[in-house]
């Protein structure tokens, strides 16, 4: 079954596996700043809720379906904000907020048939595209005290998105610009940060 150094190396992974999932299980705190920074990196954890920052949570959101911290379609529910393009999704704060950034996540279109995301490609390889489904280029617009400040994203080519940027601003917007190929532009959510 197992030769001596895969026994051994089988051994130890699985030592030192049991060991830490015991010390998350034990340890409560641990075990929700690893769910949260799973979840932030667009893990599925099924059937639970991710953490939305208190920026986010704050804000009125024209589109609150975007704040409710599903990623994913769950179920039957979509928990996405099918947008046209050129329509604005925006968050007001009660007066000026420190935002570090600005996480998103849109639609890749995760139950299609065919799996046509291998890890690596080349850009020119037919038959393995870009999902129509996902937002190629978008604006984020932050009102700040000396007017507004506009950040343009293209070329797009991933489901999560996490623009650093640093602003001190009451109202944020995004626009979806531009799918690849897809009609509407399907989001799961925004959080600021």
């Amino acid at each position: 079954f197992f030769q001596t150094g895969q026994f051994l190396t089988y051994c130890n992974f699985t030592g030192f596996s049991f060991g830490w999932y015991a010390e998350l299980f034990s340890n409560g705190e641990a075990f929700l700043a690893l769910r949260n920074t799973l979840m932030d990196d667009d893990c599925w954890l099924p059937y639970t809720k991710r953490t939305v920052s208190s920026l986010t949570s704050e804000a009125r959101v024209s589109h609150p379906v975007l704040t409710n911290g599903y990623d994913r379609p769950i179920g039957n529910d979509e928990n996405s904000a099918m947008l046209k393009k050129g329509e604005a999704v925006t968050f007001t704060c009660d007066g000026m907020r420190d935002i570090k950034g600005v996480r998103l996540v849109f639609d890749s279109n995760l139950c299609r048939k065919e799996k046509n995301m291998p890890c690596a490609y080349p850009l020119d390889l037919k038959g393995y595209d870009t999902p129509k489904t996902l937002v190629r280029d978008y604006r984020l617009i932050f009102r700040t005290e000396n007017g507004d400040v506009t950040h343009d994203i293209r070329g797009n080519y991933q489901r999560l998105n996490v623009n650093n940027i640093s602003v001190r601003a009451d109202k944020v917007t995004f626009i979806p610009l531009e799918t690849n190929g897809s009609e509407g532009c399907n989001v799961f959510s925004i959080d600021i940060l």
